[in-house]
């Protein structure tokens, strides 16, 4: 009886020396790839590195000239038959005013108006060609109070003649 139990007690020291093993591999392996690894170029998730490098261009983007704040798109968009739009900010802050297209045949539309939080939609009436750094849209500063105001543009896509949609990244403001 002895016997079976050594044995056992040795069976289960080696399976735990297995999973404990086993473990610190995907352990170091999950660590490698997230802190960058021998490279230094896999994912991180360091914040403070990511903020002190803005190099990174939005697809589609906010810029001010100091009282007006205009959406333009960073990339080339080909056959665009409808593109929309949604920007958040502090309603107690900022009342943006009616937005425009720098085109005529451009149709927007607000499609959502809540405190806060605004969607809008611009339908071509033939696909067209945006061409880099184009104008998509403007509104007039209306600041309610002197405070900073945070706009953020969010859930911006596109669709194209074939009716695929692409989703575009955003960038957000400070004025």
């Amino acid at each position: 009886m002895k016997d079976l139990f050594q044995n056992y007690h040795r069976y289960k020291i080696l399976k735990h020396l297995g999973i404990f093993s086993i473990s610190i591999v995907l352990a170091l392996s999950i660590n490698m790839f997230l802190l960058g690894g021998k490279t230094g170029e896999y994912l991180k998730a360091n914040v403070l590195e990511w903020a002190g490098s803005q190099n990174a261009t939005a697809d589609f983007t906010v810029k001010s000239d100091g009282t007006t704040l205009s959406f333009h798109n960073s990339k080339l968009m080909n056959q665009v038959t409808e593109l929309s739009f949604s920007i958040s900010y502090d309603p107690e802050l900022w009342d943006p005013s009616e937005v425009k297209t720098p085109l005529a045949w451009w149709d927007i539309t607000e499609i959502s108006n809540q405190a806060g939080f605004s969607t809008y939609l611009i339908n071509f009436s033939s696909a067209t060609d945006i061409l880099e750094d184009s104008p998509i849209a403007s509104t007039v500063f209306n600041k309610i109070l002197e405070d900073t105001v945070h706009l953020n543009v969010m859930n911006v896509n596109f669709k194209d003649l074939d009716g695929e949609t692409y989703l575009l990244s955003s960038s957000w403001t400070m004025f």
